[in-house]
């Protein structure tokens, strides 16, 4: 699955699928816009990484960071929101059984905090792993944040 090829005037950023995998991770993705890379992610099944033992995840959550390794930044700048919105999209659609893709950032790490919500994703919560302390941020599709939130209004059904 790759973006759609973009007309010469589109300048939103597309995601391709990448061949080289970082050690731990299940797969990478570059974002670019005409012309020149944006960013590189990677990603991997949430409960494939220590992440996935610090949240209550889902057997299909995503985990998403940038290729640079556990910052929330690509050349020492905070994320490209529109680069974060596209490969979580993207994500989100190559597998209809994610509920949510999780983007860890260094706790408190306001910046990272911005960009990510600028790039539609939320905080959540901080929690804390062997490494480290971090805030996560979470993006999830329509069908779950259309759930209702009053646990007397969810059908049993």
């Amino acid at each position: 699955m790759s973006s759609p090829t973009p007309s010469p005037t589109d300048t939103r950023p597309r995601v391709t699928p990448l061949a080289d995998v970082l050690p731990g991770w299940r797969s990478s993705y570059e974002v670019s816009r005409p012309g020149a890379p944006v960013a590189h992610f990677v990603a991997r099944f949430a409960l494939e990484g220590p992440l996935g033992r610090s949240y209550p995840a889902g057997a299909h959550d995503r985990e998403l960071r940038s290729a640079e390794g556990d910052t929330a930044t690509v050349a020492g700048r905070p994320f490209d929101p529109e680069a974060l919105r596209a490969v979580s999209e993207y994500l989100l659609a190559e597998d209809p059984r994610c509920r949510r893709v999780v983007l860890p950032v260094p706790e408190q790490d306001l910046a990272a905090i911005a960009a990510a919500e600028a790039g539609g994703f939320r905080y959540v919560v901080d929690v804390e792993t062997a490494e480290t302390e971090q805030s996560l941020l979470v993006v999830e599709p329509d069908w779950v944040t259309a759930q209702p939130l009053d646990l007397d209004a969810i059908p049993l059904d």
